[in-house]
């Protein structure tokens, strides 16, 4: 005996319903990847040394506390170092390499 036409439709709206539930499952699926790729991506960025505003003020105040301790302790291989690196993700590349060299001078072991 063939299916009613009521069965038929039923059948119809299930696999309706189902085929809607994968598309928005699917839908979701990408927008939770794309916004764990983005919180990813900001996280590697930040331990990476990106300059915003906030980064950069800190590195500023911690470039000025290594200015006041190498004035008191100008042979501390350490704190030319730092000094160094705080420069090159400021950007200033040429007080990086200086400032690397004078460390260099002090202990060319490191």
């Amino acid at each position: 005996m063939p299916p009613s036409k009521k069965s038929k439709k039923k059948i119809n709206k299930n696999k309706e319903l189902i085929n809607l539930f994968y598309i928005v499952s699917v839908v979701l699926l990408l927008l939770l990847s794309i916004y764990n790729l983005e919180s990813v991506t900001n996280k590697i960025s930040g331990v990476l040394g990106v300059q915003n505003e906030v980064n950069e003020r800190e590195l500023v105040e911690e470039k000025l506390y290594w200015e006041e301790f190498l004035s008191t302790n100008p042979t501390y291989y350490d704190g030319w170092y730092k000094l160094a690196e705080i420069e090159f993700l400021l950007g200033n590349l040429t007080s990086s390499i200086t400032f690397r060299e004078f460390a260099n001078r002090i202990d060319a072991n490191h």
